[in-house]
């Protein structure tokens, strides 16, 4: 008697398999492919810059700058979103700045620079939030991170990377119009901002960042119906 599996008893078995592989995988993805919460919107933010690095160690809202940004922000889940944004702005320092330093007042460098960033970030929402208005998921509060690369204009142009950190608030004014306040930095790797990749001092360099503080007005753009009145209801 031959005991081997005829094709069609390996057919079903691998049938069995893939089902029971898709039943495991569905309650993971299917939050991600709701299409009842499928929108994306697009906002600007305005607000300021400031540096941190081997001029100023410390000090936040050090010299601050003005930021334009403009982003593209896909909500793939009530606790998850994607952005896309480009910022450009303004970074200065200066020696000069602080006098109880005596190595930066012999050294008396300074800088000014102009920056466009891009940068790609994923925000978790601590709250369910839509973006309709729906009471109950009208606001936020959010952390997010990501990736970021920058490109310095000038005498020292250069284009690096950094890693975005930082924590905002989201409200929907209305069906259309949302509002929010963020605050992020940027670790970057390059020590370039500040012009000491090509100096010889004999000091603790130290790898520069930025920070944004920032208000944002965004538009809703829905790619799918808008919500059915009795969602989550």
């Amino acid at each position: 008697m031959d005991y081997r599996d005829s094709d069609s008893d390996r057919r079903l078995k691998y049938s069995f398999k893939a089902k029971i592989f898709l039943l495991i995988l569905f309650p993971i993805f299917a939050p991600f492919v709701n299409k009842a919460q499928l929108n994306a919107d697009i906002g600007v933010m305005s607000g300021i810059s400031y540096y941190m690095g081997d001029i100023n160690p410390s000090k936040h809202f050090y010299k601050p700058g003005i930021i334009y940004s403009g982003f593209y922000r896909y909500n793939f889940h009530k606790r998850y979103s994607l952005k896309g944004s480009a910022t450009y702005f303004g970074l200065r320092g200066s020696d000069s700045d602080f006098p109880e330093n005596e190595f930066q007042l012999e050294r008396n460098e300074k800088f000014d620079i102009k920056i466009i960033d891009i940068s790609v970030q994923i925000e978790h929402n601590f709250w369910p939030y839509l973006t309709t208005l729906i009471e109950k998921d009208r606001f936020s509060p959010y952390i997010f991170t990501g990736f970021s690369g920058f490109y310095l204009f000038g005498e020292r142009s250069s284009i690096s990377y950094g890693i975005p950190l930082g924590a905002g608030f989201k409200y929907n004014l209305n069906k259309r119009i949302g509002l929010g306040i963020e605050y992020s930095f940027r670790k970057t790797f390059t020590d370039n901002i500040d012009g000491y990749l090509t100096n010889d001092y004999n000091f603790n360099h130290t790898k520069d960042w930025y920070s944004f503080l920032g208000f944002l007005c965004s538009y809703k753009i829905f790619t799918k119906d808008m919500y059915c009145p009795a969602y989550d209801n």
